[in-house]
């Protein structure tokens, strides 16, 4: 979505998201994965912590549809790296555990669909995740 605002880009992404987990359910009738989604740091006035919110809003969409046993099958960010791979990386990369709030996001969305899949209370998994 090149030259939307970051209040643009959320809303484009929440209803993005949304109707594709609606196509899923009724169309479909198949799990949907979200793969190669982020945020570029080309992103008029982007701010770090934008990116935090950005993730934070696809984890909450996918984690309520799969809560209610909806088509959001789970999603694949675009672009992790590891250390010493920067140069390979774009506008969009990231190294999760260089940026302690996304990489615990990152961690508790896996822990809340495990939670989820095994039929554990939310509060217990994640007690129990790191």
């Amino acid at each position: 979505c090149p030259g939307l605002s970051f209040t643009e880009k959320m809303k484009f992404v929440s209803e993005w998201i949304s109707s594709h987990i609606d196509d899923g359910d009724q169309d479909l009738k198949k799990p949907v994965l979200f793969a190669e989604f982020g945020l570029s740091s080309k992103t008029d006035n982007f701010q770090p912590g934008h990116r935090y919110q950005y993730y934070k809003r696809v984890y909450d969409l996918l984690y309520e549809a799969a809560k209610a046993t909806r088509s959001g099958a789970g999603a694949m960010p675009w672009q992790f790296l590891v250390d010493d791979m920067d140069e390979y990386g774009d506008a969009f990369a990231i190294v999760p555990w260089r940026i302690p709030s996304i990489y615990k996001l990152i961690t508790r969305q896996s822990c809340r669909l495990a939670a989820i899949r095994h039929g554990k209370s939310s509060s217990k998994l994640l007690a129990e995740c790191p």
